[in-house]
């Protein structure tokens, strides 16, 4: 038996900013909100929260200002959550580490997990879901996750998530915290 105090959960957080990175259908938003819950700390989407301030659908911003303005939307609005006080839980969308700026301030202002998923099981997860403008069309989609997997694996602590329940990769966090 160890002599050892137990630690909160909440407690490993403290003053701790949490970026959880990967592919569409990795399991960011779901993994998100537990470790948001189990710790106490506030839970930000990345993506709701451009449409938030977008005032449209990310699917919208894509049919109608392209891609581009979606990333430009994207940075600026990471920017502003890197500066949200901590402890907080960043979900943030799959292209988030496309951008050098991006990586930039995920590594200088908190603590990166990139849950990774074989894009066998990503593009089993998403295919259908009609919200997911990159989503669409299933070469593009192996191309999009082949061109993003290196910088996935740069910009973050890796946790295969494949084989694991939601609960089990928040669990694997807080050990690793």
């Amino acid at each position: 038996m160890s002599s050892t105090p137990a630690v909160d959960s909440s407690d490993r957080l403290n003053n701790r900013r949490l970026y959880l990175v990967g592919f569409m259908g990795s399991g960011k938003s779901t993994v998100g909100r537990l470790l948001a819950a189990e710790t106490g700390c506030e839970f930000i989407e990345l993506d709701a929260e451009i449409e938030r301030r977008a005032g449209c659908s990310i699917r919208q911003i894509f049919a109608e200002q392209g891609e581009e303005t979606f990333r430009e939307l994207e940075s600026s609005v990471l920017k502003i959550i890197s500066r949200r006080p901590p402890p907080v839980v960043v979900s943030c969308g799959g292209g988030v580490v496309l951008r050098e700026e991006n990586r930039r301030i995920l590594q200088e202002t908190g603590k990166t997990f990139y849950l990774h998923v074989d894009p066998q099981i990503a593009w089993q997860r998403v295919s259908n879901d009609e919200k997911r403008p990159l989503a669409q069309d299933e070469q593009q989609f192996f191309r999009i996750w082949d061109a993003r997997r290196q910088l996935y694996l740069k910009s973050g602590i890796k946790l295969a998530t494949d084989r694991l329940s939601p609960e089990q990769i928040v669990d694997n966090i807080l050990q690793l915290l």
